[in-house]
């Protein structure tokens, strides 16, 4: 809405009775304190996430996924024993390796990503 929108919109809402009135917040300050104030976590422990394991990628084309079969091979572009990337909630957090135990699927954490929000002296 341009100047003019505006100014009509606001005349209309005077007009059935409701006060419309320009505010001007004051500027938010960075503040050096925010990032040391330690709190409990204790809040986050009944949360549940998603951790996800992406083992590669692949691109194919449409015509290649509509022909798929039953026992057709997919080729990832990672290769054995290449660490894979873990995600909570669709953010990639750390790095692992894939294990077998018994019939299931494991993975080892092996490295977590710096949070990007810290700086790096902090880690």
């Amino acid at each position: 809405m341009n100047e003019e929108e505006i100014k009509d919109f606001l005349k209309g809402l005077k007009e059935d009775g409701f006060t419309v009135k320009k505010i001007k917040f004051p500027e938010l300050k960075h503040s050096t304190n925010a990032s040391r104030i330690k709190v409990s976590l204790k809040h986050l422990f009944d949360v549940r996430v998603t951790i996800t394991a992406q083992l590669g990628q692949a691109t194919l084309k449409g015509s290649e996924i509509l022909s798929f079969k039953k026992g057709k091979l997919i080729i990832l572009n990672k290769i054995v024993g290449e660490q894979i990337d873990l995600y909570i909630n669709n953010q990639r957090f750390a790095k692992g390796e894939v294990l077998v135990i018994g019939e299931a699927f494991a993975i080892r954490v092996s490295s977590i990503y710096p949070d990007p929000n810290k700086d790096s002296e902090e880690l």
